[in-house]
This record gives structure tokens, sequence and C-alpha cells, in this order.
């Protein structure tokens, strides 16, 4: 009986050992962390977008101004991958929100969006008028933030 213990200690002890880096998880635990927007667990410092309007796709860098749990809207977003300072990220769409745990320095989306026929999104004619409140349909925000953030656009082939 013993000896069947002790195999089956040294058989799944190391299985444990190789188990994914617990900061790629994502987890869906203490989101908020008291944060005054309840949109995320920290504050965006700055949003950089790089548009391309003949293929709808761009890529939003967040600037945060600490590491953390991230949330952020996403609306009708066709979200392709998350960076951060350690590389491709796992995430988690959750509603119409976006979701990355641990994020450590500035966080990468790539994601493609959709034109709108309503004014909830980039308009045929090129216009929007979205901010705040339909943000998700053109990149990754916070509609109510209580950062202050800054943003910086590119675009390409206008």
């Amino acid at each position: 009986m013993r000896l069947r213990w002790l195999l089956a200690l040294l058989v799944t002890a190391p299985l444990g050992a190789c188990s994914a880096d617990a900061g790629n998880e994502v987890d869906d635990e203490d989101w908020l962390d008291g944060k005054g927007d309840g949109a995320s667990a920290v504050d965006i410092a700055a949003t950089h977008l790089d548009v391309d309007l003949a293929t709808s796709n761009a890529v939003a860098t967040i600037e945060l101004e600490n590491n953390g749990n991230v949330e952020l809207e996403i609306g009708d977003l066709a979200i392709a991958g998350v960076r951060d300072d350690r590389g491709n990220r796992k995430f988690k769409i959750v509603g119409n929100k976006l979701r990355v745990s641990n994020v450590r320095g500035a966080m990468t989306i790539t994601y493609s969006f959709l034109q709108h026929d309503m004014a909830n999104g980039l308009l045929p004619g090129g216009s929007t008028v979205i901010w705040p409140y339909f943000c998700g349909n053109l990149f990754p925000c916070h509609s109510k933030p209580a950062d202050g953030t800054t943003f910086t656009l590119s675009l390409d082939n206008v």
C-alpha cells in the first residue's frame, strides 16, 4: 500500500511542476479591484491606434498606468491577438468585453472592425461620432473612463 502511494506521488508531482505559467492564464477573479470606472483593475494611460481603412484591420496599443487585469469594451470587434511585454497572451471574451489577466507593460491588440449604418461605429462615409458610448465598435476602450486617457491615431488607405 505504501509503495503505491509513493509511486502515485512520484508520477503526479512532476506534472504539477510542468504546468503553464500562471501569468499567462486568464482568470476571472478580482477584476475590478475597487477601481472607480468599474471597467478594469488598472487605468489606461494612453491609447495608440493604427487603423487601415481599406482592410478594416487595426492595432491598438494600450499603455497602462500599472500592471494588472484589464477588461475593455470591444463591441463587435473581432480580436485576432493580444500581446504584452511577455509576448502573446491568452484572453477571454465575456459578453462584449475583452479580458486579459496579469498584463505586464503595454498591451497590443490586433483586431478587425465592421462598418455601421447608425452612429454607433464607423459610418459608410468614413466618419464616426462614437466617443464615448460606442467606442468598442471601433477600438478596445472604456466608455466611462475615470483615467483621463490620451489618444493618438494613425490612418492608412484613407
